[in-house]
């Protein structure tokens, strides 16, 4: 567990990154760029106006991470002094995350919001 924490840090590891962890890194980055180019065509075939609104506003977001991830790989397949420990694509990969979570409860917020106006619109004309 401590070897976990230690190499975080490790400035100059003898290794840049196992094959493994970078497919899934470029795999993420693909699948972030794919998603990004996707939205223009989501938004507009989808009717739920929650959806197209966080869409509209989640696109630069994704490219944002998407080359944040693509920097920090480069420098961690160069070995660049302090820019190649993994604790950056952590942190980015953490961030991401937390990025989504609030997209994701901006959605529900502004569903409710909807709902909530059909079901006055509802109210008034009955």
């Amino acid at each position: 567990m401590s070897e976990f924490f230690t190499d975080l840090f490790v400035f100059t590891p003898g290794s840049p990154m196992s094959g493994l962890k970078v497919g899934l890194l470029v795999g993420l980055i693909l699948f972030l760029f794919l998603i990004m180019f996707l939205t223009p065509m989501i938004r507009r075939k989808t009717q739920n106006k929650a959806l197209k609104k966080v869409l509209g506003q989640s696109r630069v977001g994704m490219t944002t991470f998407a080359l944040t991830l693509l920097f920090f790989l480069l420098m961690r397949l160069e070995q660049v002094y302090f820019l190649s420990m993994r604790l950056w694509i952590y942190l980015t990969i953490l961030l991401l995350g937390v990025w989504f979570a609030w997209k994701l409860t901006a959605y529900w917020k502004i569903q409710r919001r909807i709902d909530r106006a059909e079901m006055r619109r509802q109210n008034t004309t009955s």
